[in-house]
């Protein structure tokens, strides 16, 4: 069955989700972008996240007056960290980075 459907590796899974939140951010969508990009939105107070959207609104402001924008995004790699917990096979943590060029006008 693997064969009809390759799995997809982890660090591209990592690369298209971080292009796909930035893309967000470039297109205005801060809501999206935050949501994205916070790991804990369930315990996020409401003032807190707003200020995470405003932030977020402020930094592509500051983009639009220093480059005139963010024209593109690319991943252009990832790494993943997997930590087991002790004496088990259970993963205990997970922590990924990924790596964006941005493209500006």
């Amino acid at each position: 069955m693997s064969a009809c459907s390759p799995e997809i590796k982890q660090e591209e899974r990592v690369m298209a989700t971080a292009q796909k939140y930035y893309e967000h951010l470039a297109n205005g969508d801060y809501n999206s972008f935050v949501d994205g990009t916070v790991n804990s939105q369930d315990t996020l107070p409401a003032n807190y996240r707003e200020q995470l959207v405003l932030n977020a609104k402020m930094y592509m402001e500051r983009m639009q007056n220093e480059h005139q924008g963010i024209k593109s995004v690319k991943a252009i790699r990832a790494h993943v960290d997997t930590i087991k917990a002790h004496n088990s096979d259970e993963i205990e943590s997970i922590t990924a980075r990924a790596f964006l060029s941005l493209g500006f006008a």
